[in-house]
């Protein structure tokens, strides 16, 4: 089988990025696996909406069984859904979480989320949450059942040395925005502040 990952960021420091290559490396033998990403165009003030111009072309172009998008609000994951409907193959989509912007740049969000994902909702086959925090907005806009699959961590990496409940302190790792839910750390009475 070929899987096709088509996703707005790739090689960058950031959790689509690091989960795309974690997924591609851990893909069976039998599984082959190919990449197009992000180095389209970008809009100033919205990071992940870059505009995949010659990334989409070549996915038009690209041998594969199975089309594997990521992300809510990008439009690698329209245009993916887009290539994958015009040749015939079946659409796999992981949201990575549901933007809840405010400001000038919810105008793009509402058009995204009223003309583009209805689209990639209809064509996917399959639609993937790493979050169950989000499941619930996704099947109001979807009517489709939401396979929950959490990132994983590490534990040969990150094995923990005691229990949780007895650390001292917590760490953050992300970016700091209200979607990541950075401020949880704030209503802990339990943990120092320093």
């Amino acid at each position: 089988m070929k899987v096709l990952q088509f996703v707005h960021t790739y090689g960058e420091k950031n959790g689509i990025s690091q989960h795309v290559s974690n997924l591609a490396r851990a893909m069976p033998g039998q599984v082959e696996v190919q990449v197009i990403a992000g180095s389209g165009a970008g809009i100033p003030l919205f990071s992940s909406l870059r505009v995949p111009t010659v990334e989409f072309l070549r996915a038009l172009g690209a041998d594969f069984d199975l089309m594997h998008i990521h992300g809510y609000g990008n439009f690698y994951s329209f245009f993916g859904a887009l290539a994958a409907l015009a040749k015939g193959k079946p659409l796999v989509w992981t949201v990575h979480g549901y933007p809840r912007i405010s400001g000038a740049r919810r105008l793009m969000y509402h058009v995204y989320r009223h003309f583009m994902a209805p689209f990639i909702f209809w064509r996917a086959s399959r639609i993937i949450s790493v979050s169950e925090d989000v499941v619930g907005i996704l099947q109001k806009e979807t009517g489709k059942k939401i396979l929950v699959l959490p990132n994983g961590v590490d534990l040969k990496l990150f094995a923990p040395t005691a229990p949780y409940t007895a650390a001292k302190y917590a760490c953050f790792v992300g970016r700091l925005d209200l979607d990541k839910g950075a401020d949880r750390l704030l209503e802990c009475d339990t943990l120092p502040l320093a």
